[in-house]
Order: C-alpha cells, then sequence, then structure tokens
C-alpha cells in the first residue's frame, strides 16, 4: 500500500473519529471566534432566526484548550441574543488544522451550508496545511465533487478567500453570490 494511500484512509477516518461524544455546559464569556471558511463569518440575520426558536439548539463544537469555537458560531450569538450565560457545547481537544477540519466538514453537512467560494477556500487552505491528502479526500471534506477539478476550478496552496471567491462569481453575480445590480448599457 501507498504512502499516501495510506494518509488518505488514515485521514479519512481521524476526520469522522475526531468528532467529539463529551458535552458540556460552558460560559459564554469564555468563548472566542477563531478563523471560520466563511467569506461573511457572521450573519446576524441567520443568528437572529435562530434565536427565535423556541427549543435548544444542538451543542456547538469548542476547541478543549483555547475555548475557540470550532463550529456553531451563530447558535452561540443566537444564546447571547437571547441572553443566556452558557451554552451546550463538546469539547475538541487535537490541532488547529484537524479543527479546521472538523469544521469545515461540519459546515457542509449541517445548519448554514458554505457556500461553493467558502468550500473551495477551505479546499485551498486544507492543501497548504495537509498536502499528504489527496483531491478525493479533500473534495469529501469540503463538500465538493469528487472528479478532478480543472485547473481553472482546482485550489490553490496559494489561493486567498479573494480569489475564491472572485473565481466562483459569475459576470452578473458579487463575490459573495448574491445578485448585484447591473449598469444599463
Amino acid at each position: 500500500m501507498s504512502t499516501r494511500a495510506s494518509a488518505n484512509r488514515a485521514s479519512q477516518q481521524t476526520v469522522e473519529e475526531l468528532a467529539p461524544t463529551n458535552e458540556v455546559a460552558v460560559a459564554i464569556s469564555a468563548l472566542s471566534f477563531g478563523q471560520s471558511p466563511r467569506l461573511v463569518p457572521e450573519d446576524l440575520d441567520h443568528a437572529r432566526t435562530l434565536a427565535e426558536v423556541g427549543q435548544a439548539l444542538p451543542p456547538i463544537l469548542v476547541h478543549g484548550d483555547t475555548k475557540v469555537v470550532i463550529d456553531g458560531r451563530h447558535r452561540v450569538l443566537a444564546a447571547r441574543l437571547r441572553g443566556e450565560t452558557s451554552i451546550r457545547a463538546q469539547l475538541f481537544h487535537g490541532s488547529e488544522d484537524e479543527a479546521f477540519l472538523l469544521g469545515v466538514r461540519a459546515n457542509t453537512t449541517h445548519g448554514k451550508p458554505l457556500s461553493l467560494a467558502e468550500r473551495i477556500w477551505a479546499a485551498s487552505r486544507i492543501l497548504s496545511t495537509k498536502p499528504e491528502l489527496s483531491d478525493r479526500v479533500i473534495a469529501s471534506i469540503c463538500g465538493l465533487s469528487p472528479t478532478p477539478w480543472p485547473p481553472a476550478a482546482r485550489p490553490s496552496r496559494r489561493m486567498t478567500r479573494h480569489s475564491a471567491s472572485a473565481r466562483t462569481a459569475g459576470p452578473d453575480r458579487s463575490p459573495r453570490g448574491s445578485r448585484a445590480t447591473r449598469r444599463p448599457t
């Protein structure tokens, strides 16, 4: 078995096995927000919608050592809007790179999904921090097609958030994916 295939299989298992199962209450004031794969990390309308839900929201995912929110930024904002002082959380103990993998995976499978530009940017970051992973594994983590990417769409190790959003924007679309007003010609 090749080293790359072994690394891909181990990493795929790792992403799924990294998710913690323990749940604790964490003081909201102890939490901080780290780097997000989102172009616009906070959508206050989405947080307000979550705050209006009359039932408990799913637990957030927090890095156990640093108390940085890995997944659940909008749920934290919603809890603040509700006036809550603590929130249910699962604690993750691992590296920042592993935490990023978990956060991306979580945001491609539930809650407010990542846009295509955000998933491409996340893939480029994973390429730079985990170069041993295959395109197929990275695509799976980021919710991208596992088929070979054409050169123009393949995330680059040098890609920035701006280039990812510009690449996926059409001529009449802004980088964030909302319709831009066109000027009459």
